[in-house]
């Protein structure tokens, strides 16, 4: 916590009314007890409250109050900030009762004595998580908890929900993108458990049923053939949550463009890094070798570099993503290469979903100016419909066996929680509920009387006019 005085300054913070209005365990205590000054505090009333997390995921604020029990603190993979200091007293959470209570019924005490010590605080997390998530009631909640402590007949308790899943990189957990759709996806569908999956390879998940749709950078909508890139036509975006930027990495005295790099480190086989180095060195570089990684973090793809194994690297990854941000600020031998350097000729035309980006040090504290990048739209996906009807040549027994594409209406109900965004990029398959309603078409007749008269009756006068006009006139001779 104390790490935050001397960047206070330049950050916002959010708590609740009631925090704000506490004395001694309050707001001005807490700015008091850590030196804090922020530079604007935001104050929501009580009922609110939950609201902090969502301002967060914005960026709205940037630190907030909240309780070790939220949901959202592991949901949206949020850090606790270490209390280095005593400060917040301990809200402890205790049974409390009557002496008449326990006269009338003496085996109350008995009863609750079990819980004692039984629930701690990440337990306490999940239950809430089931509540406010989840969309179930308090008492079939505490009915499973009960029976998962031995405390009740396991009859009473029904099987937990299984959440929809969305598929993301585990690097990109935490990262804005990610929340900012699982938030969007839990407004479109209230009352549905919905998790964020770390996936090596989240298209194949969503492709075997093992997620319900995807959180990945434009590149992943492509695949490389001997014919060239193709788009996968089997996933179609949703929408659009963020931008991701692809990081070329060299050593410090290394090659100033990837055209001299003999070997460039990537993501493993059919990520997107990979997928765009495999295009570089067809088109622009033919003499450089990919180097797929086992594990596409920017970590893999330092150490690769600093053991010699590659010349260079890339990274995919949204932008400002903290594990980058940690390897150019701690990795002094390590630097970004400008795309400028490199970034012409044919791959333009075959990587048509990346666009040029500047990255600048106030954002990457690892760099001593702003530079040159490429960047691509950061999309949820899911499957697309197939073109044609599932019978096949067979009869009624053929049928398609993939999983089944979104509905239109969930596609407008997560586009609507998304709010004000981008649209979808012209390179990548869009879900066709996003696309604006065709103009229908023309009547074969005016389905209104009083609009088909009016109309005659033009007609009728220009005719009359046009005769008028080149009539023969009388005595003209």
């Amino acid at each position: 916590m104390s790490d935050l005085a001397p960047r206070a300054g330049n950050l916002r913070l959010g708590v609740s009314r009631s925090f704000a209005e506490r004395s001694r365990d309050g707001l001005a205590g807490f700015l008091e007890r850590f030196g804090l000054d922020f530079s604007d505090v935001v104050i929501v009333s009580e009922d609110r409250r939950e609201d902090l997390y969502q301002m967060l995921i914005d960026q709205r604020i940037d630190v907030m109050i909240g309780f070790s029990t939220d949901p959202q603190i592991a949901d949206f993979a949020l850090t606790p900030l270490i209390v280095d200091q005593p400060f917040f007293p301990a809200y402890e959470a205790a049974p409390l009762t009557s002496t008449a209570a326990l006269q009338r019924h003496p085996d109350l005490r008995e009863a609750l004595a079990p819980l004692a010590g039984a629930i701690d605080a990440q337990m306490l997390r999940a239950l809430v998580r089931q509540v406010q998530v989840a969309g179930r009631t308090p008492r079939a909640i505490a009915a499973i908890a009960l029976a998962r402590l031995g405390l009740a007949e396991s009859a009473a308790a029904t099987p937990p929900e299984i959440p929809l899943r969305i598929a993301l990189d585990p690097h990109e957990i935490g990262a804005n993108p990610g929340n900012r759709a699982l938030d969007a996806i839990r407004t479109a569908m209230p009352g549905r458990a919905v998790a964020l999956a770390p996936e090596p390879h989240p298209l194949e998940a969503l492709a075997i049923g093992e997620a319900r749709m995807a959180v990945v950078p434009a590149a992943a909508h492509f695949r490389l053939t001997p014919d060239g890139v193709v788009r996968d036509e089997m996933v179609e975006a949703i929408g659009v949550v963020g931008r991701s930027v692809l990081y070329a990495i060299a050593p410090r005295e290394g090659p100033e463009r990837l055209g001299g790099a003999r070997v460039v480190a990537t993501g493993p086989k059919g990520s997107p890094s990979h997928l765009i180095a495999c295009v570089l060195a067809r088109y622009v570089v033919a003499d450089i070798t990919v180097a797929p990684q086992v594990d596409g973090g920017s970590a893999a793809i330092g150490d690769a570099i600093a053991r010699g194994h590659a010349d260079a690297g890339l990274v995919v990854a949204t932008r400002q993503r903290g594990d980058v941000v940690e390897l150019l600020r701690n990795e002094e031998d390590l630097r970004l290469v400008d795309a400028s350097e490199w970034w012409h000729g044919p791959a333009r035309l075959a990587l048509p979903f990346l666009g040029e980006a500047r990255i600048r040090p106030e954002n990457h504290p690892g760099i001593d100016e702003a530079l040159s990048a490429l960047s691509m739209q950061t999309v949820i996906t899911g499957p697309a419909p197939p073109e044609s009807a599932g019978l096949g040549r067979q009869g009624p027994i053929s049928f398609d066996t993939r999983v089944q594409s979104l509905t239109d209406t969930t596609v407008r109900a997560i586009d609507r929680a998304l709010g004000t965004k981008p649209d979808v990029g012209a390179s990548l398959r869009a879900a066709a509920a996003l696309s604006g309603r065709l103009p229908e078409a023309p009547t074969a007749r005016n389905p209104r009387p009083d609009q088909a008269l009016l109309t005659v009756g033009i007609f009728v006068y220009l005719a009359i006019a046009g005769w008028l006009l080149v009539r023969p006139r009388r005595g003209a001779a």
